[in-house]
């Protein structure tokens, strides 16, 4: 394909090497890399429009190179288990609370998590290594996943097809903006999303300045029998992957905990798998604030405790 086709401001590659930069560019956004898929979409559906591009050759593209995507997420988590959901959380630019909502999502509707996943950034490869995690099988994950890519970046390019006469306008006048400006103000933008994000997780250790308990310091009181209420506040799909719980803790989902249910003396412990603690020191802040006092959230979670060779308990056996 030659160069003198449309130009797409800052996607001058694609005009001229079409279908290799739709691979490329899908397989590292899905892989989560922070970058804006939909100007690519948007501008191989314009030029299939205008006649310089197939439309069923860049949508499979985009197709394959998210599911090979989506693959290598699937496998690890698959070969990894729960280790990627700490891993993920840790190095993610999407919130918390996003991740979570995520997680609640894939274990009640599995299809439905991995189709709406593709267009929320940075929530793809979490849906996608769920699915490894939770043992979806391979089949069936491969058919969910190839219908989200399909509607992902069918719909884009469509629309870029539809209004490609506009599009082709519009681009036309930006080389005049200049190439050096607009790639000034893309990194400038993807700056300010990481920057963002780090204020944003600044801001939300600073709220989850609450006391932690020790695993060495639970452990002394539950042995000493002393006033304790071990709180398990993780998500169903969580604790489906990983049925254990420390001994004698209340499997509670946060927004279920009652403060009038748990004792007014002695320890409230509450323990999560999250980096940071974030979910239960949010929720020991909230109780707290109404009215708690001696509670806690367990520093380093689940995981902390077992990795001091503390017992666990077996669900099953637990139920």
């Amino acid at each position: 394909m030659g160069s003198g086709g449309v130009k797409l401001g800052g996607l001058d590659l694609l005009p001229m090497h079409g279908e290799l930069v739709i691979f490329a560019w899908s397989f590292l956004v899905q892989l989560g890399l922070p970058l804006p898929a939909l100007p690519m979409l948007l501008g191989a559906g314009a030029l299939a429009g205008l006649g310089q591009m197939s439309l069923p050759a860049a949508l499979m593209t985009a197709v394959g190179a998210t599911l090979l995507a989506d693959t290598i997420w699937y496998t690890v988590g698959r070969l990894r288990g729960s280790c990627i959901l700490e891993m993920f959380v840790r190095f993610s630019l999407a919130h918390e609370a996003s991740i979570r909502r995520a997680k609640h999502l894939f274990f009640t509707h599995r299809v439905w998590c991995l189709i709406v996943a593709k267009f929320l950034p940075g929530i793809n490869p979490l849906a996608a290594g769920l699915a490894g995690i939770f043992a979806m099988a391979p089949a069936e994950f491969f058919m969910d996943d190839a219908a989200g890519a399909l509607l992902w970046a069918g719909a884009w390019m469509a629309t870029g097809y539809v209004w490609a006469d506009m599009i082709g306008t519009i681009v036309h006048d930006i080389p005049r903006i200049g190439a050096p400006l607009l790639g000034v103000a893309g990194v400038s933008f993807i700056g300010y999303l990481v920057f963002r994000h780090i204020r944003l997780r600044q801001r939300l250790l600073q709220r989850l300045r609450q006391p932690r308990l020790s695993a060495d310091d639970l452990k002394r009181r539950l042995d000493a029998q002393a006033p304790t209420a071990v709180i398990d506040l993780r998500t169903a799909l969580e604790v489906a992957t990983d049925p254990v719980r420390i001994p004698g803790a209340q499997l509670v989902r946060p927004h279920e905990l009652d403060p009038r249910q748990l004792p007014p003396k002695g320890e409230i412990v509450l323990y999560c798998t999250e980096p940071h603690e974030a979910t239960s020191a949010r929720t020991a802040n909230e109780l707290v604030a109404g009215g708690l006092t001696r509670v806690h959230a367990l520093r380093g979670g689940l995981a902390g405790w077992r990795r001091r060779g503390f017992p666990v308990e077996e669900l099953r056996r637990a139920t």
